[in-house]
């Protein structure tokens, strides 16, 4: 063989077992063949709702009974509790405290609980239930509780016979439409149960505090009572009738949003603390100081809720909110405060 020959068979059997070559100058498409399926559940796709269309039918389900607005209810409640199984597990304590968790909640005090269930919904029911108890949805068990509770009246479903095991987000709303009887139970959250250690700036409002102010807002006589003073100032707000026992309500509920610990600001509000704590925002009352201790308590409480980026800045701005008349306040930036806060503020 030839030089020349062999030097062109040596090239040949180079180029032969030489990679492919890549081009390091303009990108490729390379196009993948989907596989024949991706694994996708057939499923079919529920309506588009809001959480304002099934308040509205909830209430009139409540305030205007029949069987059209009772059928109407059921399947609000049925869209409310598939939400509750598809939801991230991750973000179920976030979207408890929000509009939806309130949405929930309507549904929970309303009439419709006390309806007798149809057979499709027994079945439901029963199959959420099922789905609670299987070992293999354990990443999904209080998503799973979320949608079981508008199906059962009080003392009718037991998810766990100890308190321990419910989230603190949770557990206020268990015990009052799933385990009444846990009511009074020494499981509470720690935060709620004694003050912190407050400002020492600030002077307490009011000596009723930790656990005896919370007693207060479980007795459903006190509740009832306040929430016919509330009413009785928005109908006329010159009444001054209901305004010095508003104002004792007001310092017990300001000092509690005080006292509590950050981290349990999102449970609070799902008590009946956060229930009347709204409603007397709402009403204006934040209008009205009835003496220098109230015109020094919102100077003060002006001043601390400078700082929104305080981890107890919810509870301050909530303390603030009811000593100044609806709409008073402007904040500049929303931007240092909880997603879950905001919502609530956007809702006022």
């Amino acid at each position: 063989m030839g030089l020349r020959r062999w030097v062109r068979h040596r090239w040949e059997r180079f180029e032969a077992g030489s990679p492919p070559q890549v081009d390091l100058i303009e990108p490729q498409n390379f196009k993948i063949k989907p596989p024949a399926s991706a694994g996708l559940p057939h499923l079919s796709i529920g309506q588009p709702w809001s959480v304002a269309r099934l308040a509205a039918l909830f209430r009139e389900a409540e305030h205007q009974p029949s069987a059209t607005s009772i059928q109407a209810a059921r399947i609000a409640r049925h869209r409310l509790s598939c939400f509750w199984l598809s939801a991230p597990v991750d973000h179920l304590e976030a979207l408890y405290g929000s509009s939806i968790g309130r949405l929930q909640r309507s549904m929970l005090a309303g009439p419709l609980i006390e309806q007798a269930l149809a057979s499709d919904e027994r079945d439901w029911m029963h199959h959420i239930h099922a789905l609670f108890l299987a070992p293999n949805e354990q990443a999904r068990q209080w998503a799973t509780a979320l949608a079981l509770m508008p199906y059962a009246k009080p003392g009718q479903l037991v998810l766990t016979e100890h308190p321990d095991a419910i989230p603190d987000w949770l557990l206020p709303d268990y015990i009052k439409y799933i385990a009444p009887e846990w009511e009074g139970s020494s499981k509470r959250p720690a935060g709620l149960l004694q003050p912190v250690v407050a400002d020492n700036s600030f002077v307490p409002m009011t000596e009723r505090r930790g656990e005896s102010a919370m007693a207060w807002f479980r007795d459903q006589a006190v509740l009832d009572h306040i929430s016919a003073l509330i009413e009785q100032y928005r109908q006329d707000s010159q009444n001054v009738d209901p305004i010095e026992e508003l104002a004792g309500v007001r310092v017990v509920l300001g000092q509690l949003w005080l006292d509590v610990e950050p981290c349990q600001f999102q449970t609070l509000l799902q008590t009946a603390v956060g229930d009347v704590t709204l409603a007397l925002i709402r009403s204006g009352f934040g209008q009205c100081l009835v003496d220098d201790q109230d015109h020094l308590i919102r100077q003060q409480l002006a001043e601390r809720a400078k700082n929104l980026a305080a981890p107890d800045a919810p509870g301050v701005l909530l303390a603030t909110l009811m000593f100044h008349s609806h709409g008073q306040v402007a904040l500049t930036s929303v931007e240092e405060l909880p997603e879950w806060f905001v919502e609530v503020l956007r809702d006022l």
